[in-house]
């Protein structure tokens, strides 16, 4: 009974440990990122002028309708989107379901 109490906290910990592992490496790819693109002249970065940027709706010339960032990847950004017009699967862009 011990044995096994130990080993499943042993789990636990393993588990713990490694989503904590895993948000420090996507938090620091993060980081890259805006590094890189400040070098090349972008930012300041603001997560609402991007959430402002994100939901912005325009009018797409070739079907008239109005689309936003939401229409082709979705809301839930863990999940696969799907292009408007050509209906290709985009991969998700949440770090945490794609690591690319």
């Amino acid at each position: 009974m011990e044995v096994e109490v130990s080993k499943n906290i042993l789990i636990v910990i393993v588990s713990v440990s490694s989503f904590l592992i895993n948000g420090e490496v996507n938090a620091g790819g993060v980081e890259t990122l805006q590094s890189s693109y400040l070098e090349q002249g972008a930012g300041p970065f603001s997560a609402s002028a991007g959430e402002k940027m994100w939901r912005k709706q325009f009018l797409d010339k070739k079907s008239g309708k109005q689309r936003s960032c939401q229409t082709c990847h979705g809301r839930d950004l863990t999940k696969a989107g799907k292009h408007a017009r050509t209906g290709k699967v985009i991969e998700p862009l949440a770090p945490s379901a794609n690591s690319e």
